[in-house]
């Protein structure tokens, strides 16, 4: 309750407030509320002198100080939306590459006979020689989480096993209660945005390729703030 960061005298704001850091949460949308908390406070002192009639610092100081703020908000929420937009691309060419270098195996394959040493030579990887028919996705591997572009979203990325035709992720709050998992919609990309999440609070994530012969195992669990 009591603001441990400035006193006059043996004088100490109690003012509830102030008694969070001047850093406090990174986040964009807990900066705009600060933000808008000091836009309140800068007008409450304008609107009534008869309160504080010699703000110290003064009011030109404090309004200064607040639209230089408000201008870099902005200048911020600007450069999350070119950062969306740039993402969503990067991740739509990563996959349009994937696919490409999927499509040349056949070629590769026929042209070095199937030599592991020519292919290796090329730079892609060898498995080991698959029993004849369909089988179960492998457990995902390079599995990663990330924050998401906008409040309530995790990202998500991995390497997808050949015979996984679909990525599915499950999310939770409770990982050890086995009925929480809720399932996200599947999808046919390596890498997803999954929304709609918790803001602030720790959310649990697993992932799991699907083929024609079956879901396969679940990646390790990773847990992930939400933003």
């Amino acid at each position: 309750m009591i603001f441990n960061c400035s006193a006059v005298g043996n004088f100490q704001s109690k003012i509830p407030y102030f008694s969070a850091s001047k850093t406090g949460s990174t986040a964009v949308f807990r900066i705009k509320q600060r933000s808008a908390k000091f836009g309140v406070i800068i007008q409450g002192i304008e609107d009534n002198p008869t309160i504080v009639p010699e703000p110290k610092p003064t009011l030109p100081v404090l309004k200064a100080a607040q639209a230089k703020s408000v201008a870099s908000i902005k200048k911020v929420d600007d450069l999350e939306i070119e950062l969306a937009a740039a993402r969503a691309e990067m991740h739509t060419d990563i996959d349009a590459v994937a696919d490409l270098i999927e499509e040349e195996v056949p070629t590769v394959e026929s042209a070095t006979g199937g030599n592991k040493a020519d292919i290796l030579t090329i730079g892609y990887d060898v498995q080991d020689e698959e029993p004849a028919g369909p089988r179960e996705p492998k457990k995902p591997e390079r599995f990663s989480v990330t924050a998401g572009d906008n409040e309530g979203e995790l990202d998500w990325t991995c390497d997808r096993d050949g015979a996984a035709r679909m990525m599915e992720s499950e999310t939770t709050e409770t990982p050890d209660i086995a009925g929480s998992w809720k399932k996200n919609t599947p999808t046919t990309k390596s890498s997803g945005t999954i929304p709609g999440l918790p803001s602030g609070k720790r959310v649990y994530t697993r992932l799991r390729g699907i083929g024609t012969n079956g879901p396969g195992p679940w990646s390790d669990v990773i847990s992930k703030i939400v933003p």
